[in-house]
């Protein structure tokens, strides 16, 4: 997974990777675990007083479904996370809803332009993660969430 890290909240399935006709993803699955999951995969720093124009693209796709949680997967912008600590314990703003295309389905989708640009993501250590949650271990309570292809860019 590098250079990103995962943080795992919980003792539950987290991300990890997948691969599949030679391709390696970022993948995470409750399904079978210990306990719900709350996982994170969270970028380096990155400084985007570097930049302007910031965005965020990436593939997604989904395996089953998880009926107790509206979103499982979640994509989230820190200006103040530490880099190594429980990211619950930092402040995180949620872009989820700027993203275009979240998958429906078996298929990867492209995100399309993640806009990362507003005023109080600039910063020297600027992280971007992928909260990855599930509402229990078993059919129906958690569901399968790939990332792959995961680009920040600015110009």
């Amino acid at each position: 997974l590098s250079p990103m890290t995962v943080f795992n909240v919980t003792s539950g399935n987290g991300w990890g990777t997948g691969n599949f006709e030679n391709n390696s993803y970022a993948v995470a699955n409750a399904f079978g675990g210990s306990e719900a999951s709350n996982s994170w995969l969270i970028s380096p720093a990155i400084n985007f007083n570097n930049f302007e124009g910031e965005t965020l693209t990436f593939r997604n796709k989904k395996r089953f479904d998880d009926g107790g949680e509206e979103q499982p997967l979640e994509v989230k912008v820190s200006t103040d996370y530490d880099g190594s600590g429980n990211p619950e314990n930092f402040t995180w703003t949620d872009v989820t809803d700027r993203v275009d295309n979240l998958a429906q389905g078996e298929s990867f989708v492209p995100s399309g332009e993640v806009d990362l640009s507003d005023a109080q993501f600039q910063g020297d250590e600027v992280y971007v993660a992928f909260r990855y949650q599930s509402s229990g271990t078993g059919g129906g309570s958690s569901e399968g969430q790939q990332v792959d292809d995961i680009r920040i860019v600015g110009r």
